[in-house]
């Protein structure tokens, strides 16, 4: 009785898990249809919101989308280098593939068997992939938590107490391992976290550098925590955008612009290049 119990219950969590990436996205359209109405004339102006004839608006993109996918490269290289050393060539191929691919999943969760099928020995490779994603949500957690607060030092330090008692107890270079990964995941956040704070500060260059800091912090926290697919996670990033700006005067074309743009640079094109990999080059390293 019991097995005839749980079996359905897996199917319907499953099923349930599958599902909940597509209904944040219609449940993000449906909100950003519903705040942008009456706003006809400002989506018509879409386009131009971000003005992409200026060719600083590029250069910058270019420099910060591909300083972040640098690091997300480094980031791997670094993670897998503990259990197979890589160079940066392979890395960049394994990290493009596998976010190819991973993409059409829900948080990613494609780079865990992905991965793996880079390696005859695949000794290592599901910690690493582990390693790589948890240091990365756990700063962009640990810098919604501060924005949170208002005693941005004494939240800060009371966070870091747990991590520094149980490196006490841990081997020099477990320690220099996690360091490097969290050096690597600080350093993808300020760049993908500043690039959304640049573009939203050009849309309105009057609101205060600070706040729309604290705003992105929270922006990112909230979206980390819901379900995305690829091209449904738009209206997602774009509903919890407009609720995270719109105390702020930004509207819903404003938002949806921002992070499009955000989307077309980090996400889209990352996922192009990875496709081209798959398509031209068998071989990224050991398989």
């Amino acid at each position: 009785m019991a097995k005839i119990t749980i079996i359905p219950l897996n199917h319907l969590y499953h099923r349930l898990r599958r599902m909940a990436p597509y209904v944040a996205g219609v449940a993000g359209i449906i909100f950003l249809l519903v705040h942008g109405r009456g706003q006809a004339d400002r989506w018509a102006a879409f386009g131009h919101l971000l003005r992409p004839s200026d060719p600083w608006l590029w250069i910058g993109s270019l420099l910060l989308a591909g300083g972040n996918w640098m690091l997300r490269i480094g980031q791997w290289k670094a993670a897998v280098g503990r259990y197979h050393p890589l160079g940066w060539k392979n890395a960049a191929c394994q990290q493009l593939k596998s976010f190819a691919w991973s993409a059409f999943t829900p948080a990613s969760g494609g780079e865990w068997p992905g991965k793996r099928w880079f390696y005859s020995n695949p000794r290592g490779v599901f910690r690493a992939v582990s390693y790589q994603q948890f240091s990365q949500m756990a700063v962009t957690l640990l810098m919604g938590l501060v924005a949170l607060q208002n005693g941005i030092w004494l939240w800060g330090s009371a966070a870091a107490v747990p991590p520094v008692l149980r490196a006490r107890k841990m081997p020099a270079g477990k320690i220099r391992y996690g360091m490097q990964l969290a050096g690597f995941a600080l350093l993808r956040y300020l760049l993908f976290a500043g690039m959304m704070l640049w573009l939203l500060h050009r849309v309105h260059p009057g609101t205060s550098p600070a706040l729309l800091a604290r705003h992105t912090a929270l922006y990112y926290l909230w979206s980390s925590l819901m379900p995305l697919a690829f091209g449904w996670d738009i209206p997602v990033k774009g509903s919890v955008g407009l609720w995270q700006f719109g105390p702020l005067g930004y509207n819903a074309p404003e938002v949806a612009a921002v992070v499009l743009w955000m989307w077309f640079w980090n996400t889209l094109l990352p996922v192009l290049a990875g496709q081209i990999l798959l398509w031209t080059r068998k071989k990224c390293g050991y398989v």
